[in-house]
């Protein structure tokens, strides 16, 4: 797969943080990125390696409003939750967002550790927005 040679210092992170992070989650075996941009990855298994891949991309690929992302809430504060999707990649979901109606506490919706799907309401200056709410609407049938 072909990077960015500029978002190879987000994949590798600090003291290659997050690099060794997506080899650890993903049970691939190594993960090299030439300084083309050129990142090879090794693995026991197809899976593996895809996984890898997946979360190499997840890394490098700009989040748009309107995007869906998936992701586990790590951190509850008074005013939201902070929600990680990737490695190295999160969001926050102001406690306005996260449902119809007032809201006395963030864990009466949410609580930590939990999977969720959220919709990107806003991306400026390498913060992330990220609703619920904007998940509600009707299904179509």
């Amino acid at each position: 797969m072909n990077i960015d040679p500029s978002k190879i210092g987000e994949v590798i992170g600090p003291g290659g943080k997050v690099i060794n992070g997506i080899i650890a989650s993903t049970g691939a075996l190594t993960i090299d990125i030439d300084q083309s941009g050129i990142v090879y990855v090794a693995g026991p298994n197809k899976e593996s390696a895809e996984a890898a891949m997946k979360q190499v991309k997840s890394i490098v690929t700009d989040v748009e409003v309107g995007q869906i992302v998936e992701g586990t809430v790590v951190k509850i504060l008074d005013f939201g939750a902070i929600v990680e999707f990737g490695p190295g990649r999160d969001g926050m979901i102001h406690v306005s967002e996260l449902k119809d109606g007032f809201v006395k506490k963030v864990e009466d919706v949410v609580k930590l550790g939990d999977f969720v799907r959220a919709k990107v309401i806003r991306a400026e200056n390498g913060k992330i927005s990220l609703s619920l709410k904007a998940m509600k609407e009707p299904e179509a049938k």
